[in-house]
């Protein structure tokens, strides 16, 4: 019995995507999309393949890699893909569990570092892809579809883009973003992660990590949220810790992790019936052990200085910087930085 694969994709967004890479193995059991290929804004594709299932051990898999940064010309390894594959393995010609696999990263990485997120869906799976403007993120949904074949959907969304960049209609822009980027040579795992708010009737589009993902190599996280300014006094924060150094099983407050935090107060106003007043929004970092007091650490002062704040997180055998940017002005309506994780 043939067992079939398909994967659609739709570009909901207002950006194309051309092709990087696509693959189908055994070769020839489907048709690619010719190399030159383009997902529009709003446009669809799909690749399906057929596999007969081998007399003994075997594989099948077949995977679309789209740009999400162009590559810079004269610049090796610049630019940023994204992809999904589909991969089902055989044991004596039986069928095992088919995967779901993503990949995010340089176009000259490892092609086989695919990362398998089959057991992260629930009951679909989100991630993040940069694009080129400083705070320019889509979002990409994974969705396992009923039926007898392996057939998922991926439908690709604006998550944010910078204002000013375009004149057409976007979705919300949040007040406080955190994009975080990993490019160093490992994963970090989600310590722990909160969003709090005044209360109101509007949502406040809250976007964050699932509980301990984990930040691959080449990986993009998002923190976003949007906050109401209330009639009374206020606060709103959010923030994303990740594990460095996971203490030994069994081991009670071991261990090193680090994150950033913003946060914004609201004065309440002297007038009656009007909203408060917003203080600056702050930026605070923390790097220590996870139990105890929490100390978090001002450097709102250093970023509107210097744009930039770098500080070292502890690891063996080797430690890791961690870079937080200002992407846009430390203001009273909007506050964006990137943390991006390097090998020190």
């Amino acid at each position: 019995m043939n067992n079939n694969y398909v994967q659609t994709w739709k570009n909901k967004s207002q950006h194309a995507f051309k092709l990087f890479s696509a693959d189908i193995q055994p070769a020839g059991a489907g048709k690619l999309p010719p190399a030159d290929f383009e997902l529009a804004p709003n446009g669809e594709t799909a690749l399906n393949w057929t596999s007969l299932p081998p007399n003994g051990d075997g594989q099948t898999s077949g995977y679309l890699r789209f740009w999400s940064i162009p590559s810079t010309p004269n610049l090796p390894g610049s630019g940023l893909t994204f992809g999904i594959k589909i991969e089902q393995d055989f044991i004596k010609g039986e069928p095992q569990p088919y995967k779901i696999l993503t990949y995010v990263g340089s176009p000259t990485g490892n092609p086989n570092s695919w990362t398998d997120v089959t057991s992260d869906f629930n009951p679909d799976y989100n991630f993040f892809v940069r694009g080129e403007g400083f705070i320019e993120t889509y979002g990409i949904n994974v969705k396992k579809l009923l039926g007898p074949r392996a057939s998922i959907a991926v439908t690709i969304e604006t998550l944010y883009q910078e204002p000013g960049l375009t004149q057409l209609v976007l979705p919300f822009a949040p007040d406080y973003v955190e994009e975080w980027v990993n490019e160093s040579d490992r994963g970090f795992e989600l310590y722990d992660s909160d969003v709090e708010a005044p209360r109101s009737e509007k949502p406040t589009h809250v976007v964050k990590p699932t509980a301990k993902s984990t930040l691959q190599p080449g990986g993009t996280a998002i923190l976003s949220w949007s906050s109401v300014i209330p009639e009374g006094s206020g606060y709103t924060f959010g923030y994303l810790r990740y594990w460095s150094e996971k203490p030994a099983p069994g081991v009670i407050g071991g261990g090193h992790i680090f994150g950033v935090r913003l946060e914004q107060l609201f004065a309440a106003s002297l007038v009656a019936g009007s909203t408060a007043t917003p203080w600056p929004p702050e930026v605070k970092i923390f790097n220590g052990a996870p139990l105890g007091t929490p100390l978090w650490e001002d450097i709102t002062e250093q970023l509107q200085l210097h744009n930039s704040y770098t500080f070292v997180v502890q690891h063996k055998p080797h430690n890791y910087s961690v870079t937080v940017e200002s992407l846009s002005s430390i203001h009273f309506s909007r506050c964006a930085v990137r943390v991006t994780i390097k090998n020190a």
